[in-house]
Order: C-alpha cells, then structure tokens, then sequence
C-alpha cells in the first residue's frame, strides 16, 4: 500500500538551498532531507541526524553535509582561513564518514523525521557506490576579494588542489584537495559550485556522471590542480564528458586545468547547443516530476495498493536518460502526440538514446464518452498488458519497456499510467509463436523507432587543448620554489 511521504525542508536557509536544487535535479522521489537513525531513540524518544541530505538513485548513494560557517574577515586571514577550513570541511568530512559506515552497515535504520516514524523510502543496495559532498558557505565573497588583491578578475570560487591533503589545506588559503586519499573522495563545493554543478547537470545520471569522473581524474589520471570547480565542469563537458582527453592521457606527467577554461566554454557551440537541449526536454522533466509528485502524495490512482519500491523503480527508468536523451525523447513523444487526432488510439516504440534494448511504448488512448474515469484507466492498464508482450515477441532486441499510456492531445486534462517491465530472458519459442499468432490482426505499435545517431543530437569531442601537463622538473604548485619531483612528487 502507497502512504503518503512529508519530506523536510531544512533547518536553515543553507540547507533549504540545498534542498531546493537537488529536488530541481533529482525531481523530489530521490533526494530527501534531515535523515536520522534510531541511535538513541529507546531513551531520548528522538533519534540522531545522519546527514543533511541523502541522495539514493539505484546503485548510486549521494551523502551531502552542508555547513554555514562565517568566514571572520576581522581577523588576520590565515587564522579566518583554518578557523573556516575547520568548521566547514573537516567536521563536515567527519560527518559524511560517520554517515557512509552507518548506513553501509545500517540501511535499514534510518528515517526521513526525527521522530523515526518513517524510513527511508528508496532501497539502498549492498553493492551501492558511495559519493560524498561536502556543502560550504560564506567563502566566495573572501576568496573573491583574496584572489582579486593578486590578480583582478579572478573568480570566486576555491582552487581544487588535489596535492594536498586536509593538512595541508589549512596551511594554504582557499585551497582544497584529496583530504584524505585513503578513503572515500570527498568533493568539496563551494556556494557557487554547489549551484553551478546543480544547475548544468540537473538530471541523476548527468550529476553521477561527473562526480565520478572527477574522482577517477583525481585518483588515477593524475590531475592536481583545478582554478576552480567551474574549470574541471568546463573540461567535463568540453571533452564529451571526459575530464582529462585520451591524448593527454597518453602522454607522461601530472595534470592541471588553467583558469579560462569556463569562459571558453560560455562562449562555446557546446554552450548554446547545453542551453537548447534543456529547453527541449522540459517535456521530459515535467512528465516525471507530476510523476513523483503524485507517488509522494499517494495520489496515482489504479495502482495505489503497489508499494512504493514498484513505483519508484518505474519512474527511476524515465529519470535515469540523461540530458541528451531527453531531448530525443521529448521531441519523438511530442512529435507522436501532435500527429495524431485527439478521437484516435495510437502507440510509438522507441528506443532509449542511453541504454541498448530499452524501450519506451507510449500508447495515446482516447476516453469515450459512455465510460467513466475510472473504468478508462482500467482500460489504459488493460491495453499495457496486452502490448507489452506483443512488443517484446515482435522484436528481440527488447530488453526493457517502460509502457506509458495517457490522453491524446487536446484533452482537458491529462494522466499517465506508467508499467516498467523487465525481460531478463529471450521469450520461449512456442510463447513467441502463440502471441505473433493472437496478435497477427492487431494492427499494433507500427511506430517502431530503433535509437541510432542521427542529426537529431550530435555528440562533441573537442580537444581540452588548454589543459597542461605537469613535468616532473617544473616548479611545484605549492610555491616552495623546488622542483616538483623534490616536492610533492
């Protein structure tokens, strides 16, 4: 049975920040607020606070701590410096350690209220990848000020100095690197970042994209310094979601990315092409947002006695396309909708851009006058029922189907059932047989639209020319004056 879930808002302006672009991102079902465990309960009656926001979107786990400590511009800037450092990083690290272990070993122990009334609702896997995110304020108006008295023009946002270790990013003002390299990466974001990053890859598997890109540029493709988060964000989407280019790659040495890199990027084709393919996608984002909307509420109709592990592995497949895919998606769905008559049933078949032998039916159904709504919707399910199977006999290549049936367009208002099935194996022969054969005077899913590349999106690879090796018998980043391999090589 679906209940209705009331998730929180935050405590403080910062966190409620945080909270309004992961839901604009991960479109509310994934990401949720103030999560507690049950430690202390049995004698506080409240529980304990695990982390500010727990992201879970299928094997990935996202653990963000969001930290608002003032920077004390009165005071000498290197004390300012590691009194923030301190307050913001190093106990929001120790928060997103502390959080990792309990909920490895503990998923089943933690709530979405203090009250431990209601657990957390997505399935966390013991095979999930862990991300963590360390959220700060109040530096960028600082390091903006700091970086201006060296060099006017200067962003505003932190350098990444992955050379250093929490350590020694005490010792360097408004630097933060790979603080502990012997356990889970930490990325640490700065308010800018923070929304930069939030805004540029609003979707689940965009944002998951890049953060594990960046770690492995940092862990193995030897990349040590960034002018900023916004530089390596550039690099990412310059170089066709590659940070680091398979040429420089090939080549021996440590890496960095100079500053310039995002302005190269603003002023890029890529940019303008990034702007379109959102605008030409909303479809896409809308249809699973009232999705979402409707499965927090407890609000989806035929099916509210499914639990909401059913519901929200359905949705998870239409909001696992990534940006791109969206696009295509959007523009083949909407194309479907206007071209057929508002009194006519029709389906389309199309294969998802992201992922080989996914596929989506959408089926346009028609209420007719002498029924009821809900006797339409029994209707709709009906027919899902029996195309999927037809779907899946008629071509072998169908691996998955997220069947969505609604109303055709002019209509006053508008619905989605949405059935997610997987075909984990090919269908026996003599089943195949008896479906083609009951199916063969059903003029069904004549729209089949198999992904293959087309003009409709285009992928990019350009250089990351501006990106520079690192030799050994340069000058180390850290200023020392020696040589890097004397230094930190």
């Amino acid at each position: 049975m679906l209940r209705k879930i009331d998730k929180n808002t935050g405590f403080n302006a910062s966190e409620g920040k945080l909270i309004n672009l992961a839901d604009n991102a991960f479109l509310g079902l994934w990401s949720y607020a103030n999560i507690h465990s049950d430690e202390g309960y049995s004698k506080n009656k409240t529980g304990k606070e695990v982390c500010d926001l727990l992201v879970v979107f299928g094997d990935n786990v996202i653990i963000f701590s969001d930290k608002s400590i003032k920077f004390n511009e009165d005071k000498d800037i290197s004390i300012a410096w590691k009194r923030w450092f301190r307050g913001s990083v190093i106990d929001s690290s120790r928060q997103l350690y502390g959080a990792e272990k309990f909920i490895k070993e503990n998923p089943h122990r933690i709530y979405i209220d203090k009250d431990c009334k209601v657990k957390f609702p997505v399935k966390i896997n013991k095979t999930s990848r862990f991300h963590l995110v360390a959220v700060t304020d109040n530096i960028s108006a600082p390091a903006k000020k700091y970086f201006d008295s060296l060099s006017k023009g200067s962003s505003a946002t932190l350098v990444n100095a992955f050379i250093y270790d929490a350590k020694e990013c005490l010792n360097n003002i408004f630097c933060v690197g790979d603080l502990y390299p012997n356990k889970t990466f930490i990325h640490v974001l700065d308010e800018l970042s923070l929304t930069l990053l939030l805004t540029e890859l609003n979707t689940a598997t965009d944002f998951i994209g890049y953060l594990i890109a960046k770690e492995k540029a940092v862990r193995e493709q030897r990349l040590v310094i960034s002018l900023g988060e916004e530089e390596i964000l550039a690099s990412y989407l310059l170089g066709d979601k590659k940070i680091i280019s398979d040429d420089i790659l090939r080549e021996q040495g440590l890496v960095s990315i100079p500053e310039g890199e995002w302005v190269h990027y603003t002023k890029s084709f890529q940019y303008q092409h990034a702007i379109a393919i959102k605008k030409g996608s909303i479809f896409w984002d809308d249809l699973i947002e009232n999705c979402s909307k409707s499965i927090l509420a407890a609000n989806v109709g035929f099916f509210g006695d499914q639990p909401f592990s059913m519901h929200e592995a359905a949705i998870r497949e239409v909001a696992k396309e990534s940006r791109s895919s969206r696009y295509y998606l959007s523009k083949l769905f909407k194309e479907k909708m206007d071209s057929v008559p508002s009194h006519i049933m029709s389906s389309m078949l199309v294969e998802s851009p992201d992922e080989s032998g996914k596929f989506y039916l959408l089926l346009l159904v028609p209420q007719k006058d002498e029924i009821d709504y809900l006797t339409y919707r029994e209707h709709r399910v009906a027919l899902i029922n029996m195309y999927c199977p037809i779907a899946f006999a008629r071509h072998k290549k169908i691996k998955k189907i997220i069947a969505i049936a609604t109303e055709p367009k002019n209509n006053s208002g508008r619905s989605e059932d949405i059935i997610y099935i997987h075909f984990p194996k090919p269908m026996p022969r003599d089943e195949r047989a008896e479906i083609l054969k009951a199916a063969r005077d059903i003029n069904v899913m004549s729209d089949f639209v198999p992904w293959k590349q087309s003009a409709t999106i285009k992928h990019y690879t350009p250089p990351n020319s501006n990106m520079q090796k690192l030799g050994r018998n340069e000058p180390c980043y850290c200023g020392s004056g020696k040589k890097y391999k004397k230094c930190h090589g």
